[in-house]
Order: structure tokens, then C-alpha cells, then sequence
């Protein structure tokens, strides 16, 4: 699970979408000293890290893409802005790395405003090292189902239908000149996923007492599995469709400007 301020979390929505100028300088702000988005991959804690949002609204992250930052974890990059001089032990770049910095800078940036143009949340930190940054891409209900919707991706029915698959369709209440005789109503048709199946134990099941000190807001249930979820975000990173960000995630690899591509665990299912 992850976390993203609920109020700030709007104000951000709209700057993202509205100035895709304004989105360059928020995704590069620094992390914090020390922070390491290997200690745990899953939680969007690194946004909040570097632009100090709150943590009070759940913004569940899907995919992972990996970006070179810099040609060594000794050179003196944007990541180290928190590192005093005396006591970094780096070294300024050479010209030639240097203007590879700069490439990959805009090469960065460019893809994650395609992403957020896109509608995806998008929650970049950098590596312990600075050498990388970790971009995290969410997505939320309402953009999943528009892309379910329009892919004709197949979703699980609920036991009653034999557990079968379907294509989504939305809830489409009728035209009133029609006395609404077009009505459609599917949304009861879908099984509702959480994160209380396949027999995994919450922390609330196995430690009442502190799980609510020590344990990050619950997921809310959905009709989207996480197979579904990373399908979709995976469709709408690659896919050149209308409102799609037509990533070439394999040219960017060649390149060299994209060093991985993957998704995400679920934290409560490693840990149970």
C-alpha cells in the first residue's frame, strides 16, 4: 500500500495535469538524507519524502520504472543537494558525463509528464546511492475503469456466476426521454477483491493491540486484482491509444535511459 496526502493530493492532481512546467519542478525535488526506496518498495512514502504531503490517504502504486540519475555513485549529482561538500567524498562530473546527466534529465522528465498527462500518479524518489530514481505510477478507480472500459479488459464475476470473466462495462443510468427503458447495470455482476483473501492475516488478525500504531491505512476493496491493475497502468504506460502515454519502453532500455521496468509486490501478502 502506499500513501499520498488526501488534500494535498488534489492541489498536486491539478498542478500535474494543468503546467506540465509545474510538474518538472515538483518530481525533482530531493529525498531526504538517507532514504532508501529498497527498504520498502511498495509504499509511495518516498512522495512524501521529497515534498513532505501528507500520509493520510492510500495511493496503492502498481509499477516501477528505474532511471539513471547519474554514471557513478561517486559523482556529485542532483541528488545530493543534502550532502554538504566537506563530508560527501564526491567528485564534480567530468563535460562528458555531465551533459549525459543532462540527457537523461530530460529524458526523465519528458516520460513523467507523458505518464501524468496520461492521469497516472506518478511518485518519483531517488536511490540511497543517487545514482537512480524510482519512479512509482498509481492509477486510481476511476481511471482504471475508463481504461477497463474502452481495452475491453475482462474482469472475475462474482461465485454466483461461476466465477467467470466478462468484459467491464460502467453503470449507465438511461436517458430520460426514454423513460430510461437503456439502463445498464453491471457494477453487481463484478467480484469486490480485498486484502483479506487467499487467507492472509492482517495486522489487526495477528496483533490488535498495536497493529493501528504500526500498520499503514488498509486498501479499500475493488473490483481490480492486482494482475488487473498492473495490466491496465502497463496499458496505459505502453499503449499509443487516445489518452494513453505511448511509452517505447524497450527503446528507452536500448538506450540506456531506462535501466528496469517491473511491478510491485503486495507488502501484506510478503509479510504474512
Amino acid at each position: 500500500s502506499s500513501h499520498f496526502g488526501s488534500t494535498r493530493s488534489i492541489e498536486l492532481s491539478f498542478q500535474l495535469r494543468g503546467s506540465c512546467w509545474l510538474l518538472l519542478l515538483i518530481i525533482e525535488f530531493p529525498a531526504r538524507p538517507g532514504y532508501s526506496p529498497l527498504l520498502d518498495m511498495s509504499s509511495c512514502s518516498g512522495w512524501s519524502a521529497m515534498d513532505g504531503v501528507d500520509t493520510d490517504y492510500v495511493a496503492r502504486a502498481d509499477v516501477v520504472l528505474v532511471f539513471p540519475c547519474k554514471p557513478s555513485p561517486m559523482v556529485r549529482g542532483a541528488g545530493d543537494v543534502h550532502i554538504t561538500r566537506e563530508v560527501s567524498g564526491l567528485r564534480p562530473p567530468t563535460d562528458s558525463e555531465r551533459h549525459r546527466m543532462e540527457a537523461w534529465q530530460i529524458k526523465r522528465r519528458c516520460t513523467m509528464a507523458a505518464l501524468s498527462e496520461a492521469g497516472l500518479i506518478v511518485m518519483p524518489f531517488y536511490s540511497r546511492s543517487g545514482d537512480k530514481v524510482f519512479v512509482k505510477a498509481a492509477a486510481d478507480e476511476q481511471l482504471l475503469s475508463q481504461v477497463a472500459e474502452t481495452s475491453k479488459h475482462k474482469l472475475e464475476l462474482k461465485s454466483q456466476y461461476l466465477s467467470g470473466f466478462a468484459e467491464y462495462k460502467s453503470d449507465y443510468v438511461g436517458r430520460r426521454e426514454l423513460n430510461y427503458s437503456d439502463r445498464r447495470m453491471c457494477s453487481h455482476l463484478y467480484k469486490v477483491h480485498s486484502e483479506h483473501e487467499d487467507g492472509v492475516h492482517t495486522d489487526e488478525e495477528k496483533d490488535p493491540e498495536n497493529a493501528r500504531l504500526r500498520s499503514r491505512p488498509l486498501v479499500p476493496p475493488s473490483i481490480f486484482r492486482t494482475s488487473d491493475r498492473i495490466r491496465l497502468i502497463d496499458h496505459i504506460v505502453r499503449s499509443v491509444d487516445h489518452d494513453c502515454a505511448g511509452i517505447d519502453i524497450g527503446q528507452l532500455v536500448r538506450d540506456g535511459e531506462l535501466l528496469d521496468y517491473f511491478p510491485l509486490h503486495e507488502t501484506r501478502k510478503l509479510t504474512a
